[in-house]
Order: C-alpha cells, then sequence, then structure tokens
C-alpha cells in the first residue's frame, strides 16, 4: 500500500485548525477523501488504501474474469493460452477439455475423473488439469503413480 499525504499542517496554540493537502496527480493517482493519494492501480483492488474504505466504493463489477490486480478481462481471453493479466493468473487452473471424453464406459487405457468422464492415462498427474473436479491432478493419486 503506498498512499502519501503532502501537505501543509496549520497549528494554532497546539491545535490542527486544519490541513491543506498537496493535488494528487489525476492521470496516475486517485485522491481519498482525507487528501492522501493512492496510484490509480490500487483502486478497487480490494484492498482498502485509503483510511476509510473509499477506493473501494463504486467499483465496477467484472463480467468476465477479474485479475488479482482488479483488472477485468473478457471471459474470452481466460484460459486461451495468452496471458492476459498481469501475473497471468488467467491462465492457472485451466482444464484441458479437449482431452476429455463424453461420460461412458472408460476403457483400459482410460482414467475415471470423479463426473464419470473419461481421460487418457498418460493425462494423469501431467500437471494440467484435465477433469473438470481436478481429480487427474490429486496429490494422493499421484503420489501412489510415483511409486
Amino acid at each position: 500500500m503506498l498512499v502519501k499525504s503532502l501537505g501543509i499542517l496549520i497549528i494554532l496554540a497546539g491545535f490542527l485548525i486544519f490541513e491543506i493537502n498537496a493535488v494528487c496527480n489525476n492521470v496516475t493517482e486517485f485522491t481519498c477523501s482525507d487528501g492522501s493519494c493512492i496510484p490509480h492501480a490500487d483502486k478497487c483492488n480490494r484492498v482498502y488504501d485509503c483510511r476509510n474504505g473509499e477506493d473501494e466504493n463504486d467499483c465496477e463489477t467484472c463480467d468476465g474474469f477479474q485479475c488479482d490486480n482488479g483488472a477485468c478481462i473478457v471471459s474470452e481471453k481466460r484460459c486461451d493460452q495468452v496471458a492476459d493479466c498481469l501475473n497471468g493468473e488467467d491462465e492457472e487452473f485451466c482444464i484441458e477439455e479437449s482431452n476429455v471424453s463424453p461420460t461412458g464406459t472408460c476403457s483400459t487405457n482410460e482414467f475415471r475423473c470423479g463426473d464419470g468422464s473419461c481421460i487418457n492415462n498418460e493425462f494423469v498427474c501431467d500437471r494440467v488439469l484435465d477433469c473438470q473436479d481436478f481429480l487427474d491432478e490429486d496429490p494422493a493419486i499421484c503420489s501412489q503413480q510415483n511409486h
């Protein structure tokens, strides 16, 4: 959290009369009601940076995928193998749906996911989430496979 407050305190007889705050840079900063400035990136990031938390008021809801820094990307960009969020979290925990067979009887070279769908055994414990319930990457299953 970066908060700056540059101002002049007017003190008379030991009492704070008023504070004149510096003007925030409206291009790069948000002005809190107390006159302190925070970077625009800290507004609507689900962290209260202003003293009274007003930096989290009047934030738009995200209809797509919300990145950790508060940015919103359209749903189609989630799990498209291109990092659109600053830290790439839109590409985390993606399910390789092309590896999943429809629910039915699994063959001997397939693994049954918790929902009954089948994936090829080679996709189990490969650090890619293929089952909707992530059962193919369950640590208990993977530790048995590695022995």
